[in-house]
């Protein structure tokens, strides 16, 4: 992820931990892992991101709900 321009919020958690990013046009990209659940927000109305990929987009690949991803991640995380 990198902003091109004006600025937000994002929010990655893997499982319970959490990292919060304050993002801007003079920020550094941003990785995000397979396996995070992210929250963006405070995204100003001039707020450009561009996501770069290294793969095609699929619905199936990810979780929208919260709490499957929770049960998702504790499943992960005891090697189901």
């Amino acid at each position: 992820m990198i902003m091109i321009s004006g600025q937000m919020d994002l929010e990655l958690y893997f499982g319970p931990d959490k990292t919060k990013f304050h993002l801007d046009a003079n920020s550094n990209y941003v990785l995000v892992p397979a396996g995070h659940w992210r929250v963006m927000s405070n995204a100003t109305s001039d707020a450009v991101l561009l996501v770069v990929a290294d793969s095609e987009y699929s619905e199936k690949d990810y979780i929208r709900n919260w709490n499957e991803y929770q049960e998702w991640f504790a499943g992960r995380s005891h090697g189901s």
